[in-house]
């Protein structure tokens, strides 16, 4: 498995850090595990 691209990270950060989703939906969200996120 290759490493999620930078900007990938800033943008599940950023909508984690707004607090209005869980993180297995962020998962699910933007197609990553759960482990990922």
């Amino acid at each position: 498995m290759k490493p999620l691209s930078t900007d990938l990270r800033q943008r599940i950060i950023a909508v984690y850090a707004d607090g209005s989703i869980s993180q297995r939906q962020l998962a699910e969200r933007f197609q990553v595990s759960l482990s990922t996120v």
